[in-house]
């Protein structure tokens, strides 16, 4: 996959529909991943082909906004380890692995203190204990 650089949103604003959320002290990539759970539960977007939904990158970087189109199976299957991230962008931190390469995506593993925190803060154990 070739890299592509981040969008930048204080230079297009109008790169993309979806807004960065506030951080409030969580990594980047975690808030973003929180995003793209709540795109998936609401499933297909209206002009989109059935069982594919719209992700946003989930770098560290903020401005990063990069999105792609995924089948929601491929997406629950990544989703099955609450380490990894779908970076549309192809940046990665030093506390990740790339581990899977897809049509316009990495998928990569997070490590060490930061797989702690992906495994503590992961959306879907949140939702598993509530329910």
């Amino acid at each position: 996959m070739t890299a592509t650089p981040c969008t930048d949103l204080r230079r297009d604003p109008s790169a993309s529909r979806y807004r960065a959320p506030r951080s409030n002290g969580v990594p980047n990539e975690l808030l973003f991943r929180e995003v793209n759970e709540q795109i998936a539960r609401r499933g297909s977007p209206p002009d989109g082909n059935p069982g594919e939904i719209e992700i946003v990158c989930e770098c560290g970087r903020r401005a990063c906004e990069q999105r792609t189109l995924l089948p929601l199976s491929r997406y629950e299957a990544i989703r099955r380890f609450p380490t990894r991230f779908i970076q549309v962008c192809g940046r990665s931190a030093g506390d990740e692995l790339a581990v899977e390469h897809g049509d316009g995506f990495v998928v990569v593993e997070k490590t060490g203190p930061s797989a702690r925190i992906a495994l503590r803060l992961d959306p879907r154990n949140r939702r598993r204990s509530a329910g």
